[in-house]
């Protein structure tokens, strides 16, 4: 009777966390720079997977005025979203969302000290935090610094069941 009795806990512990795992969830992610949405991604996971978003665009970190100039090893720098966003369905119907996101963004070429040669100036933004939601419920993250200049970018994300 013990044995039958452990068997069937057992056999309902597992099949509640494969019911668990089999959970499919949508996962939308807009950026806003700005006061203006200029990206939206759309991701569809596993209940605790993480998605991966990698910024595409690179520039230079120095850029020669005069074409006679040469520049070797070239440092390039990831402009734009990248966002390692994870969702787990918690028992009670709620979302554990956690954001290790960042965004950059480039101010323009700058003089630099070395004649005919200039800087890149960028500027970054970080959209991290964890925090529990309802499904279907925006999350904001944003820099909770106090920046002087006057760029905005946050990343609002949503996620429901599929």
């Amino acid at each position: 009777m013990k044995k039958a009795l452990l068997f069937v806990v057992a056999l309902s512990a597992i099949s509640a966390s494969i019911a668990q795992a089999a959970d499919r969830l949508q996962i939308n992610t807009v950026l806003t720079l700005d006061g203006k949405a200029i990206e939206h991604r759309t991701a569809y996971i596993d209940n605790g997977e993480t998605v991966h978003y990698l910024s595409d665009h690179t520039l230079e970190a120095m850029k020669a005025k005069d074409p006679n100039v040469k520049i070797e090893d070239n440092e390039k720098r990831a402009v734009g979203l990248e966002a390692h966003l994870t969702a787990r369905l918690n028992s009670d119907g709620k979302i554990l969302l956690t954001s290790k996101a960042s965004y950059v963004g480039f101010y323009g070429y700058q003089d630099s000290p070395i004649p005919g040669v200039e800087n890149a100036e960028f500027w970054t933004r970080e959209l991290s935090g964890t925090r529990t939601i309802n499904l279907a419920e925006p999350a904001r993250y944003y820099d909770a610094r106090q920046l002087k200049d006057k760029h905005d970018a946050f990343i609002t994300v949503t996620v429901t069941r599929i």
